[in-house]
């Protein structure tokens, strides 16, 4: 995705559309238009998101973690709580925030705290490999 040198802001569903493929949201937003193509802009290293995750209720996150565990069998995750955010620039992206944010993969969940394992240095990602380093 070229944006010319200027700026996308995602909030929630915007942020979910830039990710690679927005079946993440399941549990929040029920496809009622019956959507069949569920691809995203695709625009952070292949990874499709989820927001809100751990903001719900017990009930709801454990859906949302067990739907995660299965689809992460076939593409990569970031889901982010209420607090955290993604900035992503020439390659690269941060996550920024004050709440541990998860990674799922290949079915697995990886718990990040971005201020405790990291302290003041944001987890920044050149390639995929970097990301479990």
């Amino acid at each position: 995705m070229d944006i010319n040198n200027g700026i996308v802001f995602g909030g929630s569903a915007g942020a979910i559309i830039l990710g690679q493929c927005i079946d993440t949201c399941k549990y929040a937003d029920k496809n009622e238009v019956d959507l069949k193509d569920l691809m995203g802009f695709d625009v952070v290293n292949h990874f499709s998101f989820l927001c809100h995750f751990t903001n719900q209720d017990e009930e709801k996150t454990k859906l949302n973690k067990n739907y995660l565990l299965e689809l992460s069998k076939k593409e990569k995750i970031i889901a982010l709580p209420e607090e955290d955010t993604i900035y992503y620039e020439n390659g690269k992206f941060e996550i920024i925030g004050n709440r541990p944010f998860y990674i799922f993969e290949e079915g697995n969940m990886i718990s990040y705290n971005v201020n405790q394992d990291r302290l003041t240095e944001f987890l920044k990602l050149n390639s995929d490999a970097d990301l479990f380093k």
